[in-house]
């Protein structure tokens, strides 16, 4: 086991190396120094897996603690002041939620398809090993996490230590039972296709986490403290079933298989996979012409994709922010404490709409289903054309971001008044207005991006390292802007500003610079 433990390290530093030194020679001005010869050379390869190693030991505490202090103890804070009890009732419920939706066993990987199918080792030892890693990361990042953040908050320092290793016995146990599934009925247990009563079921979890404690009612300490024990001592019995499985070889054979890593190339997989939910009816036509034709008709057969995400989205922040908003109308406690945090969030709500958007997946169903043949044609790469079906685009983009922004601005205004109101009227119109602008500059970011730094080949595979580079610095920068504490009113008029100047920014570099950028990647 040790052994194997080591060679899939290995492989799978071998490849976080490559796909660094290769990202670095898509660096525009860098990549131009770097010859292909560096994936073979000591010294380039040596540098990068320093830096690969130091990201492996920055992210064993980087996403736990962003995790922790986002949606348990600051959102915890927000809900309950000062009440360590709701800190660990929110945690509960979203850990039944992670154990559910992330087990660490059943995430298909290229480096598991390398190591079982190509390198021909044992599929059993290779995911124990590699499971076994991903638990002891989880318990070592959680604990100092936990010890910090839980004592700060006035959690028990006993109940800290059972908060940082109780999620690892819930994610077992719910590995062992997919295990047992697979044996009996060959269910696939790939916890990227997460289905709908499973979603739906962490949609109410979600808001049994948030909304009781806004209504005044928190789990007791007893009750969440047997609930994580209970969660450790039967993820412990599931230890045994889950090293004793003896079907890993096929069980990873049907993941990989259907996640399109093997089987079938990549690109067509992908394509088919998509095809089935676009609409294809013949009857769906345009009366428009040109460019708008096109797009029109892009868009009609494409609403499932499009839409069906960010309606689900909705759906779920007008439920919260529906049961926010009883919660202060029928408790004086609840309106007190729920009535500053519109006043507070607006920051955190970049955050989550980062999250939300949906930019990403439009420009790559653009690319897939459309831009991969038009960019074919030298007409599409003139001037005029490409910024005519940049504004058609970044018309459909912003609608269909705004739907769960819109939600979210009511659920804030509405929260406001439920608790309490304010004096300044104005700032009713401003937390409905400042996350449909946030929403829109990320629509026209990602747009922008798309059309600047076009990241896709011909194969239909993300391979631009500038454009991960850009929205990797997307990232951190909402992360810190969620120190940033500033008046309502002052924070809404800089989001619509800067969304304005974005915008025009936008449309000036597309016209000027997409003409030589928007290409096809070799």
């Amino acid at each position: 086991m040790t052994r194997t433990l080591r060679i899939a390290f290995e492989l799978r530093n071998a490849y976080r190396i490559n796909a660094l030194l290769y990202r670095l020679r898509q660096l525009p001005f860098l990549g131009r120094l770097l010859p292909p010869e560096l994936y073979g050379s000591r010294g380039p390869r040596r540098l990068a897996a320093a830096i690969t190693g130091l990201w492996e030991l920055v992210t064993l505490f980087l996403w736990k603690g962003l995790y922790l202090w986002l949606m348990v103890f600051a959102a915890a804070e927000l809900i309950a002041p000062g009440d360590w009890t709701a800190v660990l009732h929110v945690y509960t419920f979203l850990t039944v939620i992670g154990a559910a939706a992330n087990t660490y066993l059943f995430d298909p990987k290229r480096n598991t398809y390398y190591a079982i199918f190509l390198l021909r080792m044992d599929a059993r030892q290779y995911c124990l090993a590699e499971y076994g890693y991903k638990m002891a990361r989880l318990v070592i990042g959680s604990i100092p996490l936990w010890l910090y953040l839980g004592l700060r908050s006035g959690v028990p320092w006993p109940l800290c230590l059972l908060a940082a290793v109780a999620p690892a016995g819930a994610k077992a146990l719910v590995a062992a039972s997919n295990l047992r599934d697979f044996a009996r009925h060959g269910k696939n247990p790939d916890e990227n296709k997460l289905v709908v009563p499973v979603l739906l079921g962490g949609a109410a979890l979600l808001a049994l986490a948030y909304v009781l404690p806004a209504l005044g009612f928190v789990l007791p300490p007893a009750a969440t403290g047997g609930f994580l024990a209970a969660a450790l001592v039967l993820g412990l019995a599931a230890v045994r079933p889950i090293v004793t499985f003896r079907l890993y070889r096929p069980l990873c054979q049907q993941m990989l298989f259907d996640a399109i890593h093997v089987g079938q190339p990549a690109t067509e997989a992908a394509r088919q996979r998509a095809r089935q939910r676009i609409d294809l009816n013949p009857a769906i036509t345009s009366r428009r012409s040109g460019f708008a034709y096109l797009h029109e008709l892009f868009i009609r057969r494409h609403r499932r994709i499009l839409w069906r995400a960010t309606l689900r989205q909705a759906a779920v922040l007008a439920i919260l922010g529906a049961g926010f908003v009883a919660a202060a109308l029928l408790s004086a406690d609840a309106a007190e404490a729920l009535g500053s945090i519109p006043r507070q969030a607006l920051p955190y709500f970049v955050f989550l709409l980062y999250f939300l958007n949906r930019g990403t997946g439009f420009t790559q169903a653009l690319f897939f289903h459309c831009d991969c043949s038009l960019l074919t044609y030298p007409f599409c790469k003139e001037p005029r054309a490409l910024l005519r079906l940049f504004t058609l685009r970044l018309g459909s983009i912003v609608r269909v971001n705004l739907a769960p922004a819109a939600v979210l601005g009511v659920a804030l205004a509405a929260l406001l008044a439920a608790g309490g109101g304010t004096e300044r009227p104005a700032e009713y119109a401003v937390l409905l207005v400042t996350p449909m602008a946030i929403s829109v500059f990320f629509s026209i970011h990602y747009l922008a991006l798309y059309y600047l730094l076009q990241p896709y080949n011909a194969a239909t595979e993300l391979r631009g390292g500038t454009y991960r580079l850009v929205t990797s610095a997307t990232y951190f920068v909402c992360v810190l802007l969620m120190n940033l504490r500033m008046d309502t009113l002052v924070f809404g008029g800089l989001c619509l500003a800067f969304c304005a100047l974005y915008c025009a920014a936008a449309c000036v570099l597309v016209y000027r610079l997409a003409p030589r950028t928007f290409r096809i990647r070799n």
